[in-house]
């Protein structure tokens, strides 16, 4: 997985909004066991925020209206789709593909495998600006699949995905390989 950045400063609202939360909560459990003349220690405020900031990470933001307020949509799960792109004749070529995305917060991995190749994300950015389409922008790397190899099908590549809506993606893509088309990809399941 890559960490993947965001055109929007509400991860740096949100990590103070956490490190405020963990502070009181400090406080808060602290005075709980000094009323009850319990002797332990209460957790430090670090070691709160740690938790609290692996929690939002991992599970925390996925939730509907939690996702409303950051803004950041939840990828996560198998796509399918098609590649259109003109073959060396001119001729428009599509081609199945399945596409393996898994997300955090912080991270995304996004791979898209296709007959001949897979394609591997290196970097990602995410357009979530309030009046703007959201949109991803990213860096891919082509490997050959297994029984490809040997074969001239290694490349680099940038995409940009617009997403019509929770479950659709749509953009236009650019290789190394000087080859240029489309991908269109619907999500089949959420993981």
């Amino acid at each position: 997985m890559v960490n993947y950045t965001v055109n929007s400063d509400i991860r740096t609202k949100t990590i103070f909004t956490i490190a405020a939360l963990s502070i009181v909560t400090t406080g808060t459990v602290s005075n709980f066991l000094t009323t009850l003349s319990f002797n332990a220690s209460c957790p430090s405020a670090f070691a709160i925020f740690g938790s609290y900031l692996w929690l939002f990470d991992r599970f925390i933001w996925r939730w509907p209206l939690i996702r409303k307020l950051h803004g950041i949509p939840y990828l996560g799960g198998e796509w399918k789709g098609r590649v259109r792109r003109p073959d060396s004749s001119g001729n428009i070529v599509d081609s199945q593909v399945s596409a393996f995305v898994q997300q955090t917060w912080t991270q995304i991995q996004l791979e898209i495998v296709g007959e001949q190749s897979r394609s591997i994300i290196r970097s990602l950015s995410m357009n979530v600006a309030p009046l703007s389409r959201k949109s991803l922008i990213y860096i891919y790397e082509v490997h050959p699949r297994a029984e490809m190899i040997g074969r001239n099908v290694r490349g680099d590549g940038c995409q940009e995905l617009l997403l019509v809506d929770k479950d659709i993606m749509e953009g236009g893509y650019f290789s190394s390989k000087l080859r240029g088309g489309s991908l269109i990809l619907k999500r089949n399941s959420i993981h």
